[in-house]
């Protein structure tokens, strides 16, 4: 978590040679520029508190594969195309309105 808020380079960037990093750094920025880190990150006991504090209610954090919506798996939504997660390191919260 704490590389996200902190690193300079893309991700991608950081595996190329100098030349191409410092030119590709040049047209398309930092990572920050390039909107790859998070200013701010939530965890799971701050983010269904702010939500209910928000208006929202009964915020829970689940599973990927779990949701109040009717057949939430069917929709495949963050999952990769060989039905894993597809980002693990994810968080999860659902919340009413």
């Amino acid at each position: 978590m704490l590389l996200q808020m902190v690193r300079r380079e893309a991700h991608g960037t950081s595996t190329q040679s100098p030349l191409q990093r410092r030119v590709e750094n040049l047209l398309l920025g930092d990572a920050r520029k390039r909107g790859e880190t998070h200013m701010w990150m939530w965890d799971r006991v701050n983010l269904p508190e702010a939500l209910e504090r928000a208006g929202f209610r009964d915020a829970k954090v689940l599973d990927w594969q779990t949701s109040g919506i009717p057949d939430w798996p069917l929709l495949g939504l963050d999952q990769k195309p060989d039905g894993g997660e597809y980002k693990p390191e994810s968080m999860y919260v659902e919340a009413q309105r």
